[in-house]
């Protein structure tokens, strides 16, 4: 995806981020938004729509045009069937519970083994 728009747009700035559409505290995100309220940038360019947001791109892009910002989505043609993009959102809400729930549970043992490294260590 990136190379496709840096071929498309060899002279944009390009902003990425390598987590959940899900979340919207993602570094590159957060940019793009600023950028936008800013109005540095006259047009945000993404290959998929759930690049940018895995919901409320109709919010993010009345958004960005009430800063002079129009939003693209190179590939729009790919959205398929209600229930075809249902299922698609389900298993990505599915997804991300379960990453955070695995993620709490390895915070949780991280802690658990420092903590009896440094009991070891103090006697």
């Amino acid at each position: 995806q990136i190379q496709r728009l840096k071929q498309a747009y060899p002279d944009a700035e390009l902003f990425s981020d390598i987590r959940s559409g899900l979340k919207f505290d993602r570094p590159g995100f957060l940019k793009v938004l600023e950028a936008v309220q800013q109005k540095r940038i006259s047009k945000v360019v993404v290959v998929y729509e759930d690049r940018i947001a895995r919901f409320g791109v109709d919010l993010l892009r009345k958004i960005f045009k009430s800063y002079g910002t129009e939003l693209e989505i190179l590939d729009s043609a790919l959205i398929g069937t209600p229930e075809e993009e249902l299922a698609k959102d389900l298993i990505s809400i599915i997804t991300s519970f379960s990453a955070r729930l695995y993620g709490l549970r390895s915070h949780k043992t991280k802690t658990l083994i420092s903590t009896v490294r440094d009991v070891i260590k103090t006697p």
